[in-house]
């Protein structure tokens, strides 16, 4: 019988406790971490990533939640098994191989301990419009865009995440190996290939480029487990055309299918991962080899997945999404979106009818042409985030994307591009007070459903997207208002100066008395109002000048407002000259 080849841990014995999340061999695995067994086969054979071997993990429950998952070559005559660790108790393994006896009728054990962290992202269970982690909690998406963050040539990714980490982003989205492009070795415009082999021999992975991911992934584990990666698979040559997907309908489907199955093995144990097939493919009866492309690669890892991830695909700006009908129901779990100052966020009434997660993934990025990028990026951020989450949706962040800085180094960096010179990055500065905002009043957004109906503008001139935001929990037991209160839009977004923000809230239907908070998005500071009645529409009045508010209403009685200190001092409202520019587009 084959021996169980053990990776040394200093001071690590049999079943001693981990202080790591990601763990190997003997070591006590965490519930909803990720335990890895690493065996010794045969690497002597022509090519040793053609050997097939598989292992299966049984849980404490018993067979019937027994996973099967591939062993993969990990170089240096090394195979290693994956598994994400869903119940406490003693595990079991045993290896199966047809190819390699070394590989074939291997066992072991290990035991899996309690722990705190949130497991994998999944369709929330009582409203398949949001997401929530494994262990129950709604999940509150703020994305990040990091498209370079498994790149090798990227030495400052740790202090990275550290900043984002302390910006309150709960996910990025990121190149698998590195990059988005489809290119053989890091020869693209920003040098960010997601090219898996090693070179041209497609039945050979570039270890180099995998062993990078791994690390980083196993740290973010460790260190960060509750910021979640979208991990954008494959690549794109010209988004405009159909030539990745030529490039990949042309390649054997032996290579294809062993292709997606590494890789499956690789990373489908980690529970901070999630899926998307390609970024940037523009799909639509115009383009059917790109449909057949992100089609195959969906449908494969729907499929074979042991652990079911989200998944989904990407079109280009501004494009609607091509798989909401029901043949792509087998393979689809979210919407994806690319768009261009959606503040509004009407694009999640679109797809009201789908009961799928609505997540703008991109938009236009903080510093990457002085013609599109916002004007005023920290508010246009916190604009984007709370609209989209309102309305039961998300957003994404795109500062510097096509390198990897720490936020808080940013005005260090002298940084050029497109021959325009840039500061400082702001988009992020407010946002800790949105995560802030939900997790001090324990909001758990899934209770709620966007009801923008019961609320109008005052002074509103004419509706367009500066509207306010409103969702509602229940029989009017919460309501949740966001007034951008902004003076322009677009890419000139601005806050408008010397208007006191207010909200019209249709409460005819709702014969309770409700407490009334007001809380400045800009500092976090907040301040409670007098109690309104129901049964009419109330007017609800900001008590500061200049910024936008939110407005949370409680019915008195069902839950009782979040005791918050009151505002000490008036910040500097953040308007400039360019506040009253004409839109142009």
């Amino acid at each position: 019988m084959p021996v169980l080849f053990l990776t040394l841990l200093s001071g690590v014995g049999p079943m001693a406790a981990s202080d790591t999340n990601f763990t190997r061999n003997v070591q006590a695995a965490k519930l909803y971490g990720t335990h890895e067994i690493t065996l010794r086969g045969n690497e002597l054979v022509e090519n040793a990533f053609d050997t097939l071997a598989t292992v299966t993990f049984t849980p404490p429950s018993g067979a019937d939640q027994a996973k099967t998952v591939d062993l993969f070559y990990d170089g240096t005559n090394v195979w290693r098994g994956r598994v994400y660790v869903t119940e406490v108790g003693k595990w079991t393994w045993q290896t199966a191989s047809d190819d390699d006896p070394l590989l074939n009728g291997a066992q072991g054990s290990f035991t899996a301990e309690a722990s705190d962290l949130r497991g994998m992202l999944i369709k929330h269970p009582d409203n398949p419009k949001q997401w929530a982690t494994e262990d129950g909690q709604w999940f509150l998406n703020l994305n990040d865009t990091a498209y370079k963050l498994f790149n090798l040539g990227e030495p400052l990714w740790k202090e990275y995440v550290r900043d984002i980490a302390a910006q309150g982003i709960t996910s990025v989205r990121s190149g698998a190996l590195g990059g988005w492009e489809w290119l053989p070795a890091d020869e693209g415009e920003f040098g960010a290939s997601n090219y898996p082999w090693a070179g041209d021999d497609l039945m050979r992975y570039d270890l180099a480029k995998f062993h990078t991911t791994d690390r980083r992934l196993q740290w973010m584990l460790d260190n960060y487990p509750d910021i979640y990666i979208q991990m954008i698979l494959f690549g794109q040559i010209d988004y405009r055309t159909e030539q990745a997907a030529e490039s990949w309908l042309a390649l054997p489907q032996e290579v294809r299918t062993n292709t997606m199955r590494y890789m499956l093995a690789r990373w489908a144990a980690f529970p901070q991962v999630f899926w998307l097939t390609v970024n940037d493919l523009a799909c639509g009866d115009d383009k059917p080899k790109n449909d057949v492309y992100t089609r195959e690669i969906g449908r494969y890892f729907a499929e074979h997945d042991p652990w079911d991830h989200l998944l989904s695909t990407s079109p280009t700006r501004d494009q609607h999404f091509c798989f909401t009908d029901e043949e792509d129901a087998d393979w689809v779990s979210y919407i994806h979106l690319q768009g261009s100052h959606e503040t509004d966020a009407i694009w999640v009434a679109d797809y009201a009818d789908v009961p799928l997660h609505v997540f703008l993934g991109e938009d236009f990025y903080e510093q990457e042409h002085p013609n599109l990028s916002p004007r005023n990026p920290d508010f246009s951020q916190r604009w984007l985030f709370w609209s989209w989450l309102l309305e039961g949706g998300s957003a994404n962040y795109g500062g510097r994307y096509f390198v990897i800085q720490p936020y808080s180094e940013s005005g260090e960096v002298a940084f050029e591009f497109r021959g325009v010179e840039y500061g400082a990055l702001h988009g992020l500065d407010s946002v800790p007070y949105i995560k802030a905002y939900f997790e001090d009043r324990a909001i758990d957004l899934s209770l709620f459903a966007a009801a923008d109906e019961l609320i109008s503008d005052p002074n509103a001139e004419k509706v367009d997207i500066r509207r306010p935001h409103a969702t509602l929990r229940g029989d009017y037991d919460e309501i949740i208002i966001y007034q951008p209160n902004a003076g322009n839009y677009r890419r000139l977004a601005e806050l408008w100066d010397g208007r006191i923000p207010q909200v019209d809230v249709d409460l005819s239907a709702a014969f309770n008395r409700f407490s009334v908070e007001f809380y400045r998005p800009v500092d976090g500071i907040t301040q409670m109002g007098e109690p309104v009645d129901g049964g009419q529409i109330q007017r609800l009045t900001s008590p500061w000048e200049g910024l936008d508010v939110v407005i949370r209403l409680i019915k008195m009685g069902a839950l009782p407002p979040t005791p918050t200190p009151e505002a000490t001092e008036e910040p500097t409202p953040e308007v400039t000259a360019e506040a009253t520019e004409a839109i142009t587009d």
